[in-house]
């Protein structure tokens, strides 16, 4: 599936198209604040947001661009990635969760490793740190 970066526009349903990403941008992404200015504002608003989310709960954290995507890294391993596309952001990959955490997964996963945020519905910020907090936690389990 393309993601954002490599899309100018990208159709919607009626035939209207939508710009995701800066015309001015280059691939590939040298690093993640390269590849959040490649995004228009709106999408990259939203992208930041993420940063921040995931950020405040995965604590010392660095970032690294890894599979083409920002992603938080702790003590030289790959926690958590996030990234925009076309028509929604994403955040990989899915903690095992059950009760609560695990329906509300449910409502967003896209695939087994997946979480799907369309950009036409409000993001579940909240969602987005408790996952970000159960990937960090196995992270520092292993």
């Amino acid at each position: 599936m393309p993601c954002a970066r490599d899309l100018r526009s990208a159709g919607r349903s009626g035939g209207s198209s939508i710009e995701v990403m800066h015309p001015e941008r280059s691939l590939p992404d040298p690093d993640v604040e390269s590849y959040l200015a490649g995004f228009l504002a709106e999408v990259r608003d939203v992208l930041e947001r993420i940063r921040e989310t995931l950020h405040s709960v995965v604590p010392g954290a660095e970032e690294a661009m890894r599979y083409g995507v920002p992603t938080l890294r702790v003590a030289g391993r790959n926690v958590v990635h996030f990234g925009g596309y076309a028509r929604h952001v994403a955040v990989y990959p899915v903690p095992e969760a059950t009760g609560a955490l695990a329906a509300r997964i449910a409502e967003h996963r896209a695939g087994k490793g997946t979480l799907r945020f369309p950009l036409d519905r409000a993001v579940p910020y909240e969602l987005i740190a408790q996952v970000g907090a159960a990937l960090a936690a196995r992270s520092r389990a292993r």
